[in-house]
């Protein structure tokens, strides 16, 4: 923020998979969600995802879209305008417009 950079800067919060069940209750909880890391069940793989880019993505703003860690390479090489790698397959997708709510849903499935 001293530096001037915030309005050009993405900030991604994420987690990896859900609470280590092998530590009991100091691992973590998943809430209402069945099971944790490890697992494919919704606890296992169900986290929280926060963006912070001041002045395009609207403070307050909620999505429930599903969209997984894979999604930020593209999404960032969008927002760059740098192109993705030719011939690689990429398994994320761009959401650039669903974070500055220009779009409301991925109009694809995820899975």
């Amino acid at each position: 923020k001293d530096l001037g950079g915030e309005q050009d800067t993405v900030v991604f919060f994420t987690s990896d998979n859900g609470p280590w069940l092998i530590k009991r209750w100091s691992g973590g909880s998943a809430g209402p969600f069945f099971e944790g890391k490890a697992t494919t069940w919704e606890g296992g793989i169900r986290e929280p995802g926060i963006i912070k880019w001041p002045g395009k993505v609207p403070a307050g703003a909620l999505s429930h879209e599903i969209v997984t860690t894979y999604d930020i390479f593209p999404t960032l090489a969008a927002i760059t305008g740098s192109p993705l790698p030719p011939g690689v397959v990429i398994d994320g997708q761009d959401l650039s417009k669903i974070m500055t709510g220009q779009q409301t849903n991925r109009h694809s499935r995820c899975i």
